[in-house]
């Protein structure tokens, strides 16, 4: 393998990009890995779930 190629095992979308999106398709305003990328983010910089209930 070359240097400059890269794997698809580098990139964390290219492994969330395998889960499918259980949500209905006209309900849909983002993207699920948009989603999973905020959600990512939060757990990181310590964000505590919160029931909207």
């Amino acid at each position: 393998m070359r240097e400059n190629e890269t794997q698809a095992q580098d990139y964390p979308v290219d492994h969330f990009a395998k889960l499918t999106d259980p949500r209905i398709d006209r309900t849909k305003e983002h993207k699920l890995i948009d989603i999973l990328a905020i959600a990512i983010c939060g757990m990181i910089c310590g964000a505590a779930l919160k029931r909207l209930s």
